[in-house]
């Protein structure tokens, strides 16, 4: 079995051997297929686009208030247990088991990224496994991704 990708095509159908050239067309196809729209992402901006201006001001008004500490330990708990960790290595067992000393960082956390639309990079961070769906993997479609989420 091998653990590392020792051919692939580049854009241009040439075939590199280069473990550095091999490594930047894995990482540009991903960072191209991921890249982030250029428009407003915001939350607010969002929402905007799904909510109609018939909405009542009392519903918009219910819609646009922070979620409580009841209700963020009602949607972590709630979530599915059983699920593959993420980069950080912990499952969410990890954080159902420890809530009681977990819960005041989590809804912090929760709280500020609803209320300034960011987070820390290393709460996004995933970490992706490439599997070959071929026997020989030398075009970067030929792999699939299987990423690693933090909860």
């Amino acid at each position: 079995m091998q653990n590392r990708i020792s051919t692939m095509h580049n854009k241009d159908g040439v075939i590199v051997k280069d473990f550095d050239q091999v490594k930047s067309i894995v990482i540009d196809f991903y960072k191209e297929l991921f890249a982030t729209p250029q428009e407003d992402t915001s939350i607010a901006a969002t929402l905007n686009k799904f909510i109609s201006d018939n909405i009542e001001d009392s519903d918009r008004s219910f819609l646009d208030q922070p979620f409580t500490a009841e209700e963020i330990e009602g949607a972590m708990l709630g979530m599915k247990l059983g699920e593959t960790p993420g980069p950080d290595g912990f499952p969410l067992e990890f954080y159902k088991a420890t809530w009681s000393t977990v819960r005041e960082f989590v809804v912090e956390a929760v709280k500020t990224f609803f209320a300034t639309c960011s987070m820390p990079r290393y709460f996004n961070s995933t970490i992706i496994a490439l599997i070959p769906k071929k026997q020989e993997p030398v075009h970067i479609t030929f792999l699939a991704a299987i990423p690693y989420i933090n909860v």
